[in-house]
């Protein structure tokens, strides 16, 4: 029996990097796929106190591109600058609104950088308010990333 694997094909959606959105409007637009994908990194980030959902996706890219080397970006075109690198965010829902996009993504050292914010993460209790990290609640905030890259 033989297995056959093919590249799937999807649309992409960029978080925008403006200013949180009226209530009813949008902050995704269309951004088209990474067409020569070369890897998938995967990693967690987690936010134990002051419920900084930013800090826990920057957290889960460094996770995801930490335990990396990509020697072959030298022969994409335009060598590491010229690479695409899309991120997907697993976010909890109630916190979706507090990410700062262009923050997170200055955890990825080059490339041309787009991001996504889908539901996913998750939000448990830690036990404890803390006010040296200006606790709000006890809410413990991990965020999933997939870091795509290709050119």
């Amino acid at each position: 029996h033989r297995v056959s694997y093919r590249p799937v094909r999807r649309h992409r959606l960029k978080m925008s990097t403006s200013p949180t959105p009226t209530p009813g409007s949008s902050t995704q637009s269309r951004v088209e796929p990474i067409q020569n994908l070369q890897f998938i990194q995967c990693g967690m980030g987690i936010d134990t106190h002051g419920q900084d959902v930013t800090k826990a996706a920057y957290k889960a890219i460094r996770d995801a591109i930490g335990k990396n080397a990509i020697p072959s970006s030298a022969h994409i075109p335009g060598g590491p600058d010229g690479m695409r690198i899309h991120v997907k965010l697993g976010v909890p829902k109630q916190y979706q609104d507090r990410i700062d996009i262009e923050a997170v993504l200055e955890a990825i050292p080059y490339g041309k950088k787009t991001a996504e914010v889908v539901d996913g993460g998750l939000v448990t209790r830690s036990g404890i308010l803390l006010d040296r990290f200006e606790d709000k609640n006890d809410d413990m905030i991990m965020v999933c990333a997939a870091v795509e890259v290709g050119f």
